[in-house]
């Protein structure tokens, strides 16, 4: 593997708690205000920048736009949670060869990645890039995001 990017994901990735479909999908909502969306979810966001500069890709409005809801199917949790697997992918990281780049979320906006669990990225020697303003969803093409995978896809060139 000439080079590996990693986005909030902790070495060992385990099955959701039992709940966690349940609770999702219990705060799937429609709203009719992007107001009511970030009343809902403000607690996702560093800021009401950040809210508005990420809603339209998080949430989607119907064709006539009087409903605001979150881009991904209602049933999708409870699929997710029958066909997750526990992964550990630390046996797997001795065969990269090349850089690593680790986008890690802010603890406090729901990173899924723990400091003490970095410590199994080590042996891959990673630039570790920590997103302001982003949680678990650090993909998410936000500016800073951008930026940091623009230069380590450079540094491979």
């Amino acid at each position: 593997m000439r080079a590996l990017v990693l986005g909030d994901y902790p070495p060992v990735h385990g099955k959701p708690p039992a709940d966690w479909a349940a609770r999702v999908e219990a705060a799937y909502a429609d709203f009719t205000s992007w107001e009511e969306v970030y009343a809902a979810d403000s607690d996702l966001y560093a800021s009401r920048e950040d809210f508005e500069m990420g809603k339209e890709r998080a949430y989607s409005m119907t064709g006539d736009g009087s409903i605001i809801r979150k881009r991904y199917a209602k049933e999708l949790p409870r699929k997710l949670q029958r066909e997750a697997e526990e992964i550990d992918l630390a046996p797997a990281l001795a065969a990269v060869a090349g850089p690593v780049l680790i986008l890690k979320g802010e603890d406090e906006l729901g990173s899924a990645l723990r400091e003490e669990e970095l410590a199994a990225y080590a042996p891959c020697r990673p630039n570790v890039v920590r997103v302001r303003g982003a949680g678990h969803n650090v993909v998410d093409p936000l500016p800073r995001v951008r930026e940091a995978l623009t230069a380590f896809f450079a540094g491979l060139a």
